[in-house]
């Protein structure tokens, strides 16, 4: 088995979730993070754990982000698999424009079989992050929830 790796520059687009507004465009390293991407690209400050500098990471929880790199397909696509070992959080992955899969938990690796989605030549991965924090926003969460209570199933 071949494994071809997609670390390294990355195009990255942002806006807030559910706006028109002219996405940002920047470059991002993966593996990373956008944060670290918007501080290297000038929005945020450079050391994001300076006095509060953090905080002003809180403008940018409801964006959603696009993450997209092409590359080559191997000449043999059979049985390939893209593996991602920890997208955060919410995520839809799209691979030549065609929706592959979905995620919802950064801590456990995610795999699709693309074989069939590849085209001979170059080939374009998108992966799209909604706002975490927009999302639990639109969750109806009971009073046993919010509280800590344990919930049982009955």
């Amino acid at each position: 088995m071949k494994n071809i790796s997609l670390n390294g520059i990355w195009e990255l687009r942002g806006r807030r979730e559910g706006t028109e507004e002219t996405p940002l465009l920047l470059s991002a390293t993966v593996p990373g993070c956008v944060q670290l991407d918007l501080a290297e690209a000038g929005y945020l400050p450079r050391d994001l754990y300076m006095g509060e500098n953090i905080r002003k990471t809180e403008a940018y929880e409801e964006h959603e982000w696009w993450y997209e790199r092409r590359f080559e397909a191997p000449a043999e696509r059979e049985n390939v698999f893209l593996v991602f070992e920890g997208v955060d959080c919410l995520a839809e992955y799209y691979l030549n424009g065609e929706r592959i899969g979905e995620s919802e938990n950064m801590l456990i690796p995610h795999e699709f079989s693309v074989g069939r989605y590849l085209c001979e030549g170059e080939n374009t991965l998108t992966v799209h992050l909604r706002s975490a924090l927009r999302q639990a926003r639109e969750c109806d969460y009971t009073v046993k929830v919010l509280s800590g209570t344990p919930v049982t199933h009955e």
